[in-house]
Order: structure tokens, then sequence, then C-alpha cells
């Protein structure tokens, strides 16, 4: 990589290091206050993941934009297209709160909670995590990844903080849903005190991204994050409440696998997208390969750390409760199952700067297809995991060919 990129990485692997050390205590915290309600907790944090990717495909759009935008007229450029869009992106958080309260009976029974407050306060971490997205989309665009880094790790600091405050008076799963709503709070603060910080706004570049485009990659990245969280949803409506929260526990360690490569993905996108805006479809690929292998090497020291060290990891991370440590065979092949799909990502943010969608036929028969091996798993934990791994090999391969089979639009 060159200096700027392995600045640029050294700076989101901080900041992700930053924040998945907070949600690991984050979780470890609730899991051990929550008790049973844990596993409500669980789905509706996977419930906004899976809805935040709708977001976070429109962002991956409009960082491309952003990053011509920077090419073209510097910072100023992509702090005159993100004033532009704030117009826009108010409608669609006001549609967003309409749809997701008209969502709430159906999502409340299916997920057998206690209540609408926690789902309330689900979708007001929703919202604010889609204006978040928007102002850290501009942040790469302008490669800006000090700032960038500073916003993800303003985020983990402060759901965890606050979250440990508002469960300690009881609040049950609404205290660890306001904690994160308020970490979503303190990094959008961050990225609005850094764009103020630039001075005028200039023009934008004349190109607007299509409506399609944006579609598209919301819609790879929602099936990526619904295969990812699907069994979580499978086995907290199959299961009962004890069992889910065990289930939810071994997620929490095993999924972690899934985080480790996102620092890789924020720097890949535009520096890709870039590339491919020059011409240069060979640096590109150039990246892609670099960055794949990293994540290789990180995802195997993260699995062996897991392996080696699953029981202290278990008490660090859910608690000293001895009947936690019958998770242990669980984490550990949950954990290898995971590994495959976390490598997919970074070949999924390539074909998104290549504007390969063909990427979409294969996510579609792959969530088609692990939902119906969930549904055959019966709730058995080590049914689903096989199932998981199978989906994660098939995704693999399936975007490495299409990769290497390249077709740009």
């Amino acid at each position: 990589m060159t200096a700027r990129l392995g600045r640029n990485a050294s700076w989101m692997l901080a900041a992700s290091a930053t924040m998945n050390l907070c949600m690991l205590a984050y979780h470890r915290l609730m899991s051990q206050r929550l008790g049973d309600a844990y596993g409500e907790l669980a789905s509706l944090t996977a419930l906004i993941n899976v809805l935040g990717v709708l977001s976070l495909g429109a962002s991956a759009t409009f960082v491309k934009a952003f990053a011509e935008d920077a090419a073209e007229g510097g910072p100023a450029a992509v702090k005159g297209r993100l004033l532009a869009l704030l117009g826009p992106l108010a409608r669609v958080l006001l549609m967003a709160a309409l749809v997701l309260a008209a969502a709430a009976t159906p999502v409340a029974r299916y997920l057998a909670l206690d209540g609408f407050g926690p789902y309330a306060l689900a979708g007001a971490t929703l919202l604010l995590g889609l204006a978040t997205l928007m102002a850290r989309a501009a942040l790469q665009g302008a490669d800006l990844f000090g700032g960038l880094g500073l916003s993800v790790a303003a985020e983990g600091l402060s759901a965890l903080g606050l979250a440990a405050v508002f469960t300690r008076f009881s609040a049950g799963p609404s205290g660890a849903l306001a904690g994160i709503a308020c970490g979503q709070l303190a990094a959008l603060t961050v990225c609005a005190a850094l764009f103020l910080s630039l001075g005028p706004a200039a023009a934008p570049s004349p190109r607007d991204p299509a409506a399609k485009e944006m579609a598209a990659d919301a819609a790879a990245l929602g099936l990526f994050t619904l295969i990812a969280y699907l069994d979580l949803f499978a086995i907290k409506h199959r299961v009962d409440a004890g069992a889910a929260a065990g289930y939810a526990r071994a997620a929490l360690v095993a999924k972690s696998l899934l985080f480790v490569t996102a620092a890789l993905n924020a720097v890949l996108l535009p520096a890709a997208s870039a590339a491919r805006a020059r011409g240069d479809i060979g640096r590109a690929r150039e990246l892609l390969v670099q960055c794949l292998a990293l994540a290789l090497f990180l995802e195997c020291a993260a699995l062996t750390t897991i392996g080696r060290f699953t029981g202290l990891i278990v008490r660090v991370l859910c608690g000293p409760d001895a009947s936690f440590l019958a998770l242990v065979p669980l984490i550990r092949a949950y954990a290898a199952a995971v590994v495959p799909l976390a490598l997919v990502q970074p070949v999924l943010y390539a074909l998104l700067a290549a504007r390969d969608y063909r990427v979409l036929w294969l996510l579609a028969a792959t969530a088609a297809g692990y939902a119906a091996l969930l549904r055959a798993a019966g709730g058995d934990p080590f049914r689903t995991i096989l199932s998981l791994a199978a989906a994660s090999v098939i995704l693999l391969g399936g975007t490495l060919i299409l990769a290497w089979r390249e077709k740009t639009q």
C-alpha cells in the first residue's frame, strides 16, 4: 500500500479496535445485567444492523461521489455536496420514521418483545445512524480519515459509558439501547464539528449519484448483512429466551470477526473508486489483493486467539458464570463459520467499486438457500452454525469468481 493508504488504514484500524473493544465490553456488561433479556437486546441490535445497511448502501454510493468532488474541488466541494443533501436527507428520515412506526406491532410480535419501548429506542438509533453514515461517507470521500476515526471512537466510548449508567438503574434493554443511541449522537456531533471547521463550501461536481446505483448498493450490502444476522433472528424466533440468550452470547464472540476487516473496507472503497475513475483497473485489483491478504492474516490471527483462549474470552466477554463455559465448543465452531463470511466483505466492496451488480443475484440466491437451511435446522445451534458455514463458503467462492471474471458497467 502507498504511504497515504497505509496511514488511512492505520487510523481506521485504531478506531475500529477502539469501537470493537467498547462494543465487546458493552455486550459483556449487558449480558450480565440483563440476564435472559439479553436475547431481546441482541435481536434488536441485529435488526438495527440489518436495516442500517440500507443506508450504508446509499452511503457507499455517495463515497464514490464525494471522492470525485474531493479530486476536483477539495474538501470544500465535499462540504458543498453534503449541505445540498441535508434537505433530501431530512425527508428520508421522516419517511423512515413512519415506516418504523407502522412496523412496530408485527416486529414486536415476531421477536416476542416485552413492550414497545425498546423497539422505539432501536428505531431512534437507526435514524441517527442514517445521518451519521452520510456524514462519515463525506469524511471518507474527502480523505479525512483522522476525523472519521475520531467519530468511530467517540461512538463506541459514548455508547459504553452511557449504557453502563442507564442500565445501572434497572432500565433493562431500553437503557442499553439508549446508550447506543447516545453513541450515534456523539459520532454525529464530531462529524458536524469537523465540517464546520472546513470553512466555506464550494460547488460540488455536476455528477449526481443515480438512484439505481444507490438501490443496487443498498440491496447488496443489505443482503450481505441479512445473511450475517439471519441465524440470530431464526434462533430468537424458534427457541425460548434462555436458549436464545446463550446463542446470542456465542454470537457476541464469533461475530466480532466480522468487524476485524471493517477498517480495510472503509479504505478500500474510496481508493478503488478513485483508481477506476482514473481508468487504472490494474491498481484497483492490486488494492483488492492487498486488502484481502491483510484481511486473511487478521482473521486467522483472531480465529487462532479465540480457539486457544476460548474459556478466558468467555469469562472476559460474557462474565464469570460457570454455565457460560458450556458455550466453548459452540463458540469455536461458530467463529470458524464466520471467517469466510468476513473475507467476503473486501471482495464485495471491490465489486461495488467496479459497479459489478451481478453480485446481487449471488447474494439473493445465497440468502434464499440459507433461509431454507435454517428452517431445516429447527433451532438446533450446531446445525444452525453448519448452515452459516455452508452459506459463507458458497458466498466467498462466488464473489471471488465474479471479481476474477470482472464485468464493469
